[in-house]
């Protein structure tokens, strides 16, 4: 959920012609690691010396954008030309990228960064064209976890247990089968929702665990790493297929590749993995053979509701996990 990971939106304020180079490209974020913003930076600067015709960068770091869903809008209608979103919110539009969120489909990060960079990026970037869309490169916005107001000891005991989950199928089906009350709502809401009692616990990643504050009323973390939140870069089709092969690749180059996005991400997510601890807060590794029961039996249920090419595109992940097991790359420990 990009949406509150830290959302990068390039916007136009005009429409884009080359020759004149009247464009402003604003760049925003919402309360951006450190990291990230340096990245802003350097991209600012990057688009601003090298850019032609020059172009104005301006950076707006304070949520301005508003929801990643009407940021999304005004990218397909060209109101704005580059953004980070979610694989979430891009499956609004294309549901076969929710397959990408299935419960414990990777077993580690470098699993699913082989299998999206060397069997997916280019199945999506097509299938974003009819979309006005063009798919940069994928980024990482981490795994998730699941965060309650009381101790459980396991999955059985999520029954009737109120539950906020993201709008995926992905996630609503797999909450469903230990018998949860699914309850969806906006993320800014989580932290009334847990003060009033309307949810016991919810799904984010380890990140907006603590940025959020969520610790404070939802300390019993489970640290299920059950289903990972990828993101992508992505530019309005119409407009990069207009500008020079020059400022395809200054725009391609100006911020880290996807291995250096997510080396970061991971990083800061180790600091923050630290932090919890820090607070007195338990991150309770999980008996995954509770969790991951039945999963086949809920892929298939989440593959039926998905519809369209989901059936395809988890053949494909399929083959590539085997493809990534016989090349023996080896897994690192997350925070080693």
């Amino acid at each position: 959920m990009i949406k509150r990971n830290f959302i990068v939106l390039l916007l136009l304020f005009f429409p884009y012609n080359e020759s004149y180079g009247k464009d402003k490209i604003i760049a925003t974020t919402s309360s951006p690691p450190e990291y990230l913003k340096n990245d802003l930076y350097n991209f600012k600067n990057n688009i601003e010396e090298k850019f032609s015709p020059k172009t104005e960068v301006v950076l707006l770091i304070n949520g301005e954008s508003g929801s990643e869903e009407n940021s999304l809008n005004g990218l397909r209608r060209g109101r704005s030309n580059i953004s980070f979103v979610s694989v979430g919110a891009l499956s609004s539009i294309i549901p076969e990228l929710s397959i990408l969120s299935l419960p414990f489909l990777f077993n580690s990060n470098e699993e699913a960064d082989f299998v999206l960079d060397n069997y997916l990026l280019d199945y999506f970037k097509k299938e974003m064209i009819s979309k006005n869309l063009n798919l940069l490169r994928w980024v990482d916005s981490g795994w998730s976890i699941i965060y309650l107001n009381k101790f459980i000891k396991g999955p059985s005991n999520l029954r009737n247990l109120r539950i906020r989950t993201p709008s995926s199928i992905s996630s609503r089906i797999y909450f469903k089968e230990f018998n949860a009350d699914i309850v969806q709502l906006p993320f800014s809401e989580v932290i009334p929702a847990l003060q009033t009692g309307l949810i016991d616990g919810g799904t984010t990643s380890i990140l907006m665990f603590h940025i959020a504050g969520i610790y404070e009323y939802a300390p019993y973390l489970k640290y299920t790493n059950h289903a990972l939140n990828p993101g992508a870069v992505v530019t309005n089709y119409s407009w990069f297929n207009k500008i020079s092969t020059n400022n395809k690749q200054i725009i391609n180059e100006s911020f880290p590749s996807s291995n250096e996005l997510r080396l970061k991400h991971r990083n800061f997510e180790c600091e923050t993995e630290n932090k919890i601890k820090n607070l007195g807060i338990t991150l309770e590794v999980i008996d995954k053979k509770l969790w991951n029961q039945n999963i086949k039996t809920i892929h298939n249920k989440i593959l039926d509701e998905v519809s369209g090419n989901s059936g395809k595109i988890y053949n494909i992940i399929l083959e590539a996990k085997k493809d990534f097991f016989t090349k023996n790359i080896k897994s690192k420990d997350k925070c080693n």
